[in-house]
């Protein structure tokens, strides 16, 4: 009898964080991080203030942990996938999915950290850690890449995902593509 009681609860915390979660997404929509309120925040999800300090310090907080959840879940398709392009069909089904979290996670004023974060995520899979046998080429071409990935992703969200999540990933993919010859070439004239 005890479990169901423990399981219940935990099924009520998951609901009261996501509802948390999907209305601080809807108020970033149109407002600012640093405008929104726990006042706010809670009138438009109905529920208290005491609630939301249960589970969070203040927005910023709630934030965050909407930004590392999500890093979680792009990490998790790095790892589960061993081409770049399965990997960005994915990632690119995964973020038309969830448009309106991508949309406002990618404009939000300080999502410079989760774009940091998506950066050094995409590093670590890319073998590029070791900067001792590479050169600044290297991190510029892959910082223009993932740059460039997120102004597409944006962009296709922003018109409405006319194009199938196939075709963005293809066309990153191809966007995407270089050589070690290319790179190569370029550091042999710098």
């Amino acid at each position: 009898m005890r479990r169901k009681i423990v399981k219940k609860e935990d099924q009520r915390t998951k609901i009261t964080k996501e509802i948390f979660r999907r209305t601080l997404i809807s108020l970033l929509e149109t407002e600012n991080l640093n405008r929104i309120s726990v006042t706010e925040l809670c009138k438009r999800a109905e529920l208290s203030r005491a609630t939301f300090y249960t589970y969070y310090i203040d927005i910023f907080d709630l934030f965050e942990k909407i930004e590392n959840s999500v890093y979680e879940k792009l990490e998790q398709f790095l790892k589960e996938h061993d081409s770049n392009a399965s990997r960005l069909e994915k990632i690119v089904e995964y973020v038309g999915e969830h448009n309106r979290l991508f949309s406002v996670l990618l404009n939000v004023d300080g999502s410079s950290n989760f774009k940091r974060s998506i950066m050094k995520l995409t590093r670590s899979f890319a073998g590029s850690d070791d900067k001792s046998e590479r050169s600044n080429i290297h991190d510029y071409i892959e910082d223009y890449a993932v740059d460039g990935s997120i102004s597409v992703l944006l962009h296709w969200l922003q018109n409405g995902k006319k194009e199938s999540p196939q075709t963005i990933s293809n066309l990153l993919t191809v966007l995407q593509s270089y050589s070690d010859k290319d790179i190569e070439n370029v550091i042999k004239t710098s």
